[in-house]
């Protein structure tokens, strides 16, 4: 079965409930495509990772941690159909905190043995400034800054240009494609800075 994304970006947040009744087994929702707090059904498995319904915003992590943390903790031996890792993942936008989630699930296998610095890193400052708006008060002159503006350089400057509101799947599946390639730079020490 693999792992797929399902980009949805017309879709309207959905209940819990609806989402385990119209998804198959081995369905994840990540950051707002289920309107409610983190949750996990293991009959399934389904699982929601979100930080934006009913929550404490400055206390869950976002979404990208939660997975992290997921992942580190054996998500994928759940999210397994007996052959190999197994999910459906279902997501409405192409933000920073999307596509860095769907890049730690595409790619868990980098990450679940092995605490890779960059990694941590990356996750750690998009969880702060994700919690907090941007508004956590980093000096402005880090230079990690830059690199992670550069990462995420593709989706700021695909919203300015007005992206977000076509809702077209295929420019928004473009774009977690080109923030990945970029977070795959980063982890490998050959990003640049924006």
């Amino acid at each position: 079965m693999g792992i797929g994304l399902i980009m949805r970006p017309k879709d309207i947040p959905l209940s819990w409930d609806r989402f385990r009744k119209e998804t198959p087994k081995f369905s994840i929702a990540l950051d707002g495509y289920v309107n409610d707090g983190p949750l996990f059904d293991g009959a399934g498995p389904w699982a929601n990772f979100n930080h934006h319904e009913n929550v404490e915003r400055m206390a869950t992590r976002s979404t990208c941690a939660q997975v992290l943390i997921a992942i580190r903790q054996d998500l994928f031996n759940c999210f397994n159909d007996g052959k190999e890792a197994a999910a459906n993942v279902y997501v409405n936008d192409c933000d920073e905190d999307v596509s860095l989630s769907w890049f730690l699930l595409k790619n868990y296998k980098l990450i679940e043995n092995a605490l890779n610095p960059a990694v941590t890193k990356l996750v750690s400052i998009e969880d702060l400034l994700d919690a907090t708006a941007g508004a956590y008060p980093y000096p402005i002159d880090l230079a990690e800054l830059q690199k992670i503006g550069w990462v995420f350089e593709p989706y700021r400057q695909f919203r300015l240009d007005g992206g977000l509101d076509r809702k077209d799947e295929g420019e928004y599946l473009d774009i977690v494609d080109k923030v990945g390639e970029r977070i795959g730079g980063y982890i490998k020490n050959k990003g640049k800075k924006a």
